[in-house]
């Protein structure tokens, strides 16, 4: 039964993964950046942030996709959580603005509470830029409960000692 429907079924799925991963619509994309500029510009302040930018004036460090999770063997940001210390150390030192893109914490394989315990160092660091006003927080795919969950602030507040506001 399975090859059977391996056989049926990949082709379909091989030519809906072509089209939606493979070559993005620019025009498409456009548009949806265009529509998002609109609502942030225009007071939906869920959706993101304007950070107005002055050349030589502001530095930003943007970390993407850290996955922190529960320091156990699925865990690929345990072989890098020392690097990326001394990077947030660095960084903070050198008054820069830490924007965290999106899947910073593994919340498809762990529990927050797992997330939470484990990684108390990274959260120390991050929140250094905090203090100073200088901490954006983008949620993404594996970091979703940041923007479904009621609990949400009150966790991230309990992590970082403040509030934190967080973006789509």
């Amino acid at each position: 039964m399975r090859k059977f429907l391996q056989r049926i079924l990949s082709a379909r799925i091989s030519r809906i993964a072509d089209k939606y991963s493979s070559r993005p619509d620019k025009a498409r994309i456009l548009k949806a950046l265009t529509e998002l500029y609109s609502k942030i510009s225009g007071g939906n302040e869920k959706k993101g942030l304007l950070i107005e930018l002055v050349p030589g004036a502001h530095r930003f460090i943007i970390f993407s996709d850290q996955h922190k999770g529960a320091k156990d063997g699925s865990d690929d940001f345990a072989f890098s959580e020392k690097n990326y210390l001394h990077a947030l150390e660095y960084y903070n030192q050198n008054n820069f603005h830490l924007i965290s893109l999106g899947d910073s914490e593994e919340l498809w394989e762990n529990t927050l509470a797992t997330v939470k315990k484990c990684n108390i160092e990274s959260f120390k660091k991050e929140g250094l830029f905090l203090q100073r006003n200088a901490f954006t927080k983008v949620f993404g795919n594996h970091d979703l409960d940041w923007d479904n969950s009621p609990l949400a602030g009150i966790e991230l507040q309990n992590i970082y000692g403040q509030k934190v506001p967080i973006y789509e």
